[in-house]
């Protein structure tokens, strides 16, 4: 998320509504990312409690999710967006350390935390937002 979150803090606002593809701009993209960082981190308690699989490993779409979040934070500016986005990776990454990633490892429920990566998802994220501004 490091790496995105430093090419956000360098990308002027008027540029963040630049759409990324047919659906969303470089803002919803940021809501995106931060809806999901908050959902990890509440799965990833609940998981661990309950042993149950999360709700999004079942899921056919992410479509509806999805729209809940960039419809949650579209009024956001970019500063606040930013915020939000390094205040929800930073609170995942403690979720994280609190059970330790081991720990989480060791547990074949949390593959998808490790597997498909956090991390590669802002990554693809990034990729998709250069791509536009070119």
């Amino acid at each position: 998320m490091n790496e995105l979150i430093n090419f956000l803090e360098k990308l002027p606002d008027e540029k963040w509504g630049i759409k990324v593809n047919n659906n969303w701009n470089i803002k919803d993209v940021v809501a995106h990312l931060i809806g999901w960082n908050i959902e990890a981190r509440k799965v990833i308690k609940e998981t661990w409690e309950s042993g149950d699989k999360p709700w999004f490993l079942e899921a056919k779409s992410f479509d509806n999710f999805n729209k809940q979040n960039t419809e949650h934070y579209r009024n956001l500016n970019p500063k606040e967006l930013l915020a939000g986005l390094k205040k929800t990776d930073d609170a995942l990454g403690k979720e994280i350390e609190r059970h330790g990633v081991e720990n989480l490892k060791a547990k074949p429920i949390f593959f998808w935390l490790f597997e498909e990566g956090e991390e590669q998802h802002s990554i693809q994220h990034l990729y998709q937002i250069k791509k536009s501004l070119n």
